[in-house]
């Protein structure tokens, strides 16, 4: 199959080469054109004692044009043989077979930024490596593909390699990478979810996971790096889609059996590639007479390719030069004779690693806290723009910041990428190598795992973050969580700063995870406030996913604690959530229960608000169940008792509710008065919203009695009202009414100015089901005018957006336009 695809290729090359040749004899040139492709509403409860808490790929066309006719048959025969070569191509190569349907982040794999990061080529022996990955993934298309290390040692170079591959078949492939490492599977998914701009809010289980992420890779096509595995339970993050194959990295062929039983092993150098990475890396400096000791630091480094790189590279910047012997006598064989290699093997390693963080800080003392700062990230892993804007407010300038880096990148222990994404454009990742960051993460800096903590706080009260950067922020909050799940003050802390913006950002999961990980450091009797508080907060995660039953259960669970604490006014709030609850599913029964128990609290804490709240509540579910009189009684009983405390915001709402009954039954006159006395109190209390709601409802009342211009006075009234307010959504209901009242007054032309004004308000508020109404009828309405042109500009404006929305109507309007289009006087 491949050589056919090569014989073809040869031929169509020669053609067409054949036909340039002529054509440059005719024009002596050629012109170029480069196109470019171009339920969180809830309200949280937050205890508050003591005042603590409270790319576009280039793509260059080459335009042609010949004299004469003279060389037709050589471009016929050009375009016959390069059609048969690329429909076999797109027979043999799935990443040309698939269309995409946006551009994915790619990551890409040459330097960051000239002038930070130009690191070396220093990839020696891999090539067997990317050759097996182009014919698994491009050739013979096997789903999916992992790199494993020839033992547990990191260093081997798979990252780099999938890297590598990645960044050489960009214009072949899509590419989406996440780093798994320290990560769980879970927390991984949540940011692959955010680079595909999908919903996370509604992941709450492994299995939900793999199904949000799923549907959303569905849209899509492309090579998934799932990189450093070391969990078997990545196989979550394996989409249920053929649009998406995985290259998978590994330490541990265990890791990745359930995702791939397609496996290369990376090994560690031989003796000759060692000497070979010294040559290239040191240069002109490699001292020739030194080749012995050369290798022998190799061995004792267990010719593990990471450690070599770095190793040549401290010797380059080294102020000895490139003499060897320095940094052999740093690197000491551990004397344990029962020691297992790969335990030798990582702590020379270490050794290594450690004269490099020495070296590099004899010369840029900032550096070491640099190092430090990445390995409080996530697998010790940052955006640039973060980690500049972190160490600036910090103290230090960008050219120090920037300065360190390239120093730390210099000597191998910082990895750099480029990454570009639809939504992002282009964003530069910086990141420690792995077992850099493994010897990191041996010290423990509290002091600076705080400031952490303090610059993501800080950060994220910026009104300006746009959704992508609070999401980068969440996810670093979420490691500084992980570090920090044994010390009960600082989760305590992180819990009152951090909670309401991981709930409205929709990081839902992370943040019950820290709502437990608090809980299980709390008492309950002696930390009653807050662990009520989280309880609360629990139950509105679990009532956002849907899960009925584990939040009753959370909620039983705050009613037997404030029962036995004898808290009045906790179970109080414990019953009106439940019973709110109960409301949601149809179960208006259960909640009347609970709501006369509040009533019962209510009496036996005289007091009036609760007593107030709990009547409106019992009547509003017996409304529900259409239990209307004993709703009015209750209604009534609530009336007198706010016209004696003087509450007449309540006063206001309880007339109102009690001139809904009235208007079921179909008493319209009680209902107009009910509204007047409600009109009345919210013109007394400022209240212009509650007002212009009145003016609505008794306009619409006065409609069905047939009062058309009280009606129509009345709405003009409310569309002042409402534009002064910008009460787009008031208004839109506004011009509908006064539509319909025009329309059925035989005033059409008046109809079709309010229905444009509510199409118009319907756009600004990204209502496309309700603007496609709008023209609709504007359309009906033209036609009884015999404004056909106006009617049929109408009628296509609804169906171009009802195509957009694949409106289920769709095919019926199109043939009412067709018909009519044909015979608009029919």
């Amino acid at each position: 199959m491949v050589k056919k695809s090569g014989i073809l290729l040869t031929i169509t090359i020669i053609a067409q080469l054949l036909l340039f040749l002529f054509a440059f004899a005719d024009l002596g040139g050629s012109e170029f054109e480069k196109w470019l492709n171009p339920e969180a509403a809830a309200d949280l409860r937050q205890y508050t004692g003591d005042g603590k808490w409270g790319t576009a790929a280039g793509v260059f066309v080459q335009n042609v044009t010949i004299g004469g006719y003279s060389f037709l048959s050589f471009s016929v025969l050009s375009l016959f043989f390069l059609f048969f070569y690329l429909l076999h191509r797109k027979e043999t190569s799935l990443a040309l077979k698939r269309s995409r349907i946006f551009s994915q982040t790619q990551v890409r794999g040459e330097s960051m930024d000239e002038k930070i990061f130009s690191p070396a080529d220093t990839l020696i022996g891999a090539d067997k490596a990317l050759l097996w990955l182009e014919e698994k993934l491009f050739l013979e298309h096997d789903d999916n593909v992992a790199l494993i290390s020839d033992n547990e040692i990191s260093g081997v170079g798979k990252t780099l390699i999938a890297n590598i591959f990645a960044g050489r078949n960009r214009d072949r492939a899509d590419f989406l990478r996440v780093r798994l490492g320290e990560r769980s599977v879970i927390d991984a998914g949540i940011i692959l979810l955010a680079e595909l701009s999908a919903d996370t809010g509604q992941v709450n289980s492994l299995m939900k996971l793999k199904e949000v992420l799923t549907a959303s890779m569905r849209q899509s096509a492309g090579i998934l790096i799932l990189d450093d595995i070391d969990n078997d339970e990545a196989s979550y993050l394996i989409p249920e889609t053929t649009n998406w194959r995985v290259l998978a990295t590994s330490r541990r062929k265990e890791s990745v059996q359930e995702i791939t039983n397609d496996l290369f092993p990376i090994e560690h150098f031989k003796p000759n590639e060692s000497i070979e990475l010294f040559q290239k890396l040191l240069g002109p400096s490699y001292k020739q007479e030194s080749t012995q000791e050369y290798r022998k630091l190799a061995n004792t480094l267990f010719n593990n390719p990471y450690g070599i790189r770095v190793a040549a590279l401290c010797l380059k910047v080294s102020p000895e030069g490139a003499d060897p012997s320095p940094l052999l006598n740093a690197v000491v064989v551990p004397e344990e004779d029962d020691a297992p290699i790969e335990n030798e093997a990582r702590q020379t390693l270490f050794q290594v690693l450690k004269y490099a963080v020495s070296l590099l800080s004899e010369k840029f003392p900032a550096s070491r806290n640099i190092l430090y700062d990445i390995a409080l990230c996530p697998n010790g892993e940052i955006n640039m723009d973060d980690f500049i804007d972190w160490q600036e407010k910090m103290g230090l300038s960008k050219n120090d910041i920037q300065e360190a880096l390239k120093r730390a990148h210099e000597l191998a222990l910082l990895d750099t990428e480029l990454v570009t994404s639809v939504s992002d454009g282009e964003r530069k990742m910086i990141s420690l190598q792995t077992p850099v960051l493994t010897l990191l993460r041996k010290s423990d800096d509290t002091e600076r795992l705080n400031e952490f903590q303090g610059y993501i706080r800080e950060t994220l009260s910026n009104i300006g973050l746009s959704e992508k950067q609070k999401g980068r922020l969440l996810s670093y909050l979420r490691h500084v969580i992980l570090l920090q799940r044994e010390n009960r003050y600082a989760l305590e802390t992180l819990y009152s700063d951090f909670f309401r913006d991981l709930f409205i950002s929709k990081y839902l999961l992370w943040a019950y995870e820290l709502g437990e990980d608090l809980l299980y450091h709390l008492d309950i009797k002696e930390d009653n406030d807050i662990y009520q508080a989280i309880l609360g907060n629990q139950a509105l995660l679990f009532k956002s996913w849907n899960m009925i039953d584990e939040t009753f259960k959370v909620y039983k669970r705050q009613e037997e604690i404030l029962e036995e604490n004898n808290d009045m006014e906790g179970l109080f709030k414990c019953y009106g959530n439940q019973a709110l609850l109960y409301r949601r599913i149809g179960r208006n029964e259960d909640a009347l229960v609970l709501y006369r128990s509040q009533e019962k609290i209510a009496l036996s804490m005289d007091d009036r608000s609760k007593l107030l709240q709990s009547l409106g509540n019992q009547a509003i579910s017996l409304t529900s169940m259409e239990r209307l009189s004993e709703a009015l009684d209750l209604y009534r009983k609530q009336e007198e008792l706010c016209e004696a405390g003087r509450d007449m915001e309540c006063l206001s709402k309880n007339l109102g509710n009690q001139a809904v009954i009235q208007k079921t039954w179909g008493r319209y006159d009680d209902a107009i008065e009910l509204h007047r006395r409600e009109g009345e109190l919210c013109r007394e209390r400022g209240d212009q919203k509650g007002l212009a709601l009145c003016y609505f409802n008794q306009a619409n009342l006065l409609k069905t009695l047939g009062r058309i211009e009280e009606a129509v006075d009345l709405l003009k009234m409310e569309e002042e009202i409402r534009e002064e307010l910008e009460d787009l959504n008031g208004l839109s209901a506004n011009y509908g009414s006064q539509a319909m009242i025009m329309s059925e007054c035989g005033k059409l032309s008046q109809a079709v100015e309010f229905l444009r004004k509510q199409a118009d308000v319907k756009n600004k508020l990204e209502d496309w089901a309700g603007a496609r109404i709008c023209y609709w009828n504007m359309g009906l309405i033209l036609r009884e005018l015999e404004r056909h042109d106006e009617a049929i500009e109408q009628f296509r404006v609804s169906i171009e957006i009802g195509e957009r929305l694949n409106d289920p109507e769709i095919d019926e309007d199109r043939n009412f336009l067709s018909t009519y289009e044909s015979n608009p006087t029919r």
